[in-house]
């Protein structure tokens, strides 16, 4: 064998150590792959000619091909994309990825639109549908599945007539061109719209390239009168190409019957999935509440029709007192009253493109998540009070355990706006003044509803502070004033909390990596209360200033700034880059917070002593932490003693497992491969930090090992990915009740101690097998190992051949010919059958820990691990309906 030949085959030996993760996790719900990993690490060998042929192939794999290329380079080699080629080329360049986020963001786009019709004034009704893909009966390539999208609003309508420019119809215009809008403008007299989350003239027209068919019908009013013609356009496009003329459709008599269908619907309000619910739908008619309503999940089972009557009883009672818009029956009047007064708008249905978007598994998918558009829907409804939006799900997915919900519409419209949105986020989370706080008390009836005043001011049950104003920043370069900066944002402290959480808006589209208003808010709290502090004595001189953590510790706030010109970071917009917000922010939120605590000093005085406190508490830590750092246990080389390390220094290769108990810990050692995987025991269960103080977290000595192993550093602090030790960290825990707890316990400490670690895919759990079955026996023996009672019975089905529904029964195992052994523990696992079925990069499935919102992760963690017991209970509760006893481990 050459040397060259021996080279080239060490280097493509080497180059098969890689690996890729498919798995998504949304707030800590895990989702499995059926080939997490599929690699094996191994040292570089040297290969005998027989194992390489003539033309280069090794084992089947074919040898890296030259990269070089033609030295002629001309203009004939030079690529123009136009029309929507570009997005069809390279999509996740306007929608972040072809994956499920990227799927949803195509409903965004195109529920944004109707948003900013809201926004300017002239939409007040959004309604989703989701359905099942038509049957391609006229032509198109439809068929293969996924969903159907349909979103229609009240708005104006998107414009049907000629463009001045392009010479074809504004519709076909903005769907079929890139960068063509009406929203770039905002700032102009004139212009169609003052501020909108639409900035570039591609939302709808990614859509439209992405979508297997797009269908858009426009109802418009045609004259000023008081009886305005009416007209219907309608126009479909497959694959961003056009399929036909704009074609005129008959209305009829009825406008709105062509539009949703409603009749015998059944209306609920939402609830957040695996969250708490909202409650705000509790005040029904006693005669109904116990055959009409779920406990505690808002849900009235009654239809258009006759709820119709109901709230016409409901409206007699609010003659005297102020009507309660949380009343479920409100809502439907309200929807109904403003379905039955449509008379212009925009409906759009789309069908992603199989060829274009993969599931959370990689392969070619578009499934609509329920749970998520939910989600973004009702974040609408709290940042615009009084907008009423509506989902339904018409999929045939959506008939589950035999219940049809297909039926079900669901009303997002919270008329509190940011005040309710606020009460929402802090359910169960005891307020530092205000109604329910042990501090001070309020008195009034407990409405947000109205208009919000201008200026900052208190919430009616004094629990938050809202902030209302609009501001005009001066131009830095010049006198000249720019467009008004709108802003909203609500305040709220809770006690017994630690941790800060801010939500960011602009113009409705959430900032998930803040900006420049999150900046102005952060800067302008710290600010002003260290200078009310002093200007009221608090801080004496010479004392330094309060630090923003400390001051920002247990605050939930939202801020919303409305923007005629916003700058994002991206299609995606993730994050605000206006530099003239922070300074209008701080300006206006500044002077009122200064006039405010003048005028509220004893509130002044608590958000004082909280982050006194912090700051006290910051510095106990810091003293923990100094004696930890003298025992040599964070800084120095020194690790715990029962770490079995790894011998590899290659990061990206190098593997942590944290396992439960020495019995584990020793058959993983044993199974493992020394060379990159390191193993820790932990000593029962940890420290709840959930529920713990700083300082106790640099006193216990399981996590000081498991921190000191893992190689991070301070609570909070940003994550140092040089520091850290090994490239996955591997929660490995039995499967029991036990494992279960500890998992999450560990679940609790990395979210909260290194949030980054987790957002950043560095945490992992393996998944150890259920079952062990044997058939045969002697050579002829098969052992297979299955990890759910599902793929257990599936395989017992298979090998037995009985058929489907028909049940297994004890004879038919009975025989000896079958034996099933349920693994309760690692430790009940020989070190081989730990390797190969849990630890063997080439064979086991790992589940990658990460989070796709944040607020929503952290309301969870606070219900489930925190010390609301009320919380937690009510939690379990809601959901009993839905538990399996045969899931239960006693």
């Amino acid at each position: 064998m050459t040397a060259k030949r021996r080279a080239r085959a060490s280097a493509l030996t080497l180059s098969l150590l890689t690996n890729s993760f498919n798995n998504n996790v949304v707030a800590f719900q895990l989702s499995s792959s059926s080939s997490a990993c599929k690699y094996r690490p191994m040292a570089a060998t040297i290969l005998d000619d027989n194992d390489i042929d003539e033309i280069g192939h090794i084992n089947g794999l074919t040898s890296p091909q030259s990269k070089s290329t033609s030295y002629e380079y001309s203009a004939q080699q030079i690529t123009v994309l136009s029309g929507l080629e570009p997005v069809r080329k390279r999509p996740g360049m306007y929608i972040g990825s072809t994956g499920p986020d990227g799927l949803h963001h195509l409903v965004y786009e195109v529920l944004d639109n109707s948003v900013d019709e809201a926004l300017a004034g002239h939409a007040s009704l959004i309604s989703v549908v989701l359905h099942d893909p038509e049957d391609a009966g006229d032509g198109s390539a439809n068929s293969g599945g996924g969903n159907r999208c349909t979103i229609t609003d009240n708005g104006r309508g998107i414009p049907t007539d000629l463009h001045p420019t392009t010479n074809i119809s504004a519709l076909e215009t903005v769907l079929t061109v890139l960068h063509a809008g009406g929203k770039f403008d905002n700032a102009q007299a004139g212009s169609g719209y003052k501020v909108s989350g639409g900035l570039h003239g591609v939302g709808i027209s990614v859509v439209n390239a992405l979508s297997e068919y797009v269908e858009v019908r426009v109802d418009r009013q045609n004259g000023n009168t008081k009886s305005p013609s009416m007209e219907r356009k309608m126009m479909r496009f497959e694959r961003g190409v056009r399929v036909g003329e704009l074609q005129d459709v008959d209305i009829g008599d009825d406008i709105v019957s062509n539009n949703n269908g409603w009749e015998g619907v059944v209306f609920q309000t939402n609830e957040f999935k695996a969250m708490t619910p909202l409650g705000d739908d509790n005040d029904v008619d006693d005669e109904d509440d116990e055959n009409d309503t779920l406990r505690g999940r808002g849900k009235i089972k009654s239809t258009a029709k006759s709820s119709q009557s109901t709230s016409s009883k409901k409206q007699g009672k609010a003659s005297a007192n102020e009507e309660d818009s949380s009343t479920l029956e409100y809502k439907i009047s309200l929807v109904q009253s403003l379905l039955s007064e449509r008379k212009s708008g925009t409906t759009v249905t789309f069908l992603p493109d199989i060829t274009v978007f993969k599931g959370a598994n990689g392969k070619p998918g578009i499934t609509f998540d329920e749970t998520k558009l939910a989600m973004r829907m009702d974040e609408i409804a709290y940042l615009n009070a009084g907008l009423v939006l509506t989902l339904q799900d018409k999929r045939s997915s959506s008939i589950k355990r035999g219940g049809d919900k297909s039926d079900i519409v669901t009303i997002f419209h919270h008329a509190g706006g940011l005040a309710e949105y606020a009460d929402f986020l802090c359910r169960g989370k005891t307020p530092m003044f205000g109604e329910g706080s042990t501090a001070i008390k309020s008195k009034g009836p407990k409405s947000n509803l109205g208009p919000p005043a201008v200026g900052l001011s208190l919430s009616s049950d004094g629990t938050t502070l809202l902030f209302h104003a609009e501001i005009t920043p001066t131009s830095s370069s010049s006198n000249t004033p720019q467009a008004p900066i709108a802003i909203d944002a609500a305040l709220r402290y809770t006690a017994n909390n630690y941790n800060e959480q801010i939500l960011s808006f602009v113009n409705n589209i959430r900032t998930r990596d803040g900006g420049s208003h999150v900046e102005g808010l952060k800067s302008c709290l710290t600010r002003v209360l260290n200078q009310s502090a002093r200007r009221l004595g608090k801080l004496k001189e010479g004392d330094g200033n309060l630090s923003g953590d400390h001051v920002r510790e247990g605050l939930t706030a939202i801020i919303s700034v409305s923007v005629s010109e916003p700058e994002f970071e991206g299609q995606t917009k993730g994050r605000l880059g206006n530099p003239e917000v922070r300074p209008a922010v701080e300006a206006a939120l500044g002077g009122e917070l200064n006039k405010f605590f003048d005028f509220h000093p004893e509130i002044l005085n608590i958000l004082f002593e909280n982050a006194s406190r912090a700051a006290a508490a910051a510095a106990a830590a810091k003293a923990a932490r100094e004696v930890v750092r003298k025992k040599t246990l964070l800084q120095s080389t020194v690790l715990p003693g029962k770490l079995a390390d790894c011998s590899s220094k290659e990061f990206s290769e190098t593997e942590l497992f944290i396992v439960e108990g020495d019995s584990a810990a020793g058959s993983a050692k044993q199974g493992r491969d020394r060379r990159t995987q390191a193993i820790l025991p932990l000593r029962g269960k940890i420290l709840n930090i959930e529920r713990a103080a700083p300082e106790r977290i640099y006193q216990n000595s399981e996590l000081q090992g498991l921190i000191s192993a893992c190689g991070l550093g301070m609570k909070g602090s940003e994550l140092e990915e040089g520091s850290l030790r090994y490239g996955k960290i591997v929660i490995m825990t039995d499967a029991d009740v036990d494992g279960a707890h500890i998992r999450v316990l560990l679940l609790t400490f990395f979210f909260r101690y290194q949030r980054e670690l987790v957002e950043k895919g560095f945490l992992y759990i393996a998944q150890p097998p259920l079952y062990k079955i044997m058939t045969g026996s002697g050579r002829a023996r098969i052992e297979k190992y299955t990890f759910s009672d599902e793929e257990k019975e599936q395989y017992l089905r298979e090998m037995l051949g009985i058929k489907e529904g028909d049940p297994i029964t004890d004879n038919d195992l009975s025989d000896g010919k079958v034996m099933i052994q349920r693994f309760k523990g690692l430790g009940e696992m020989m070190p081989k059958q730990l390797w190969e079925t849990t630890m063997d990069p080439e064979s086991r499935t790992l589940l990658q820990v990460s989070v796709n919102d944040c607020a929503l992760a952290d309301m969870t963690m606070d219900i489930l691990m925190g010390t609301d017991v009320a919380s937690r209970r009510n939690f379990i509760c809601d959901r009993a309906e839905n538990l399996k006893l045969g899931d239960l481990d006693v």
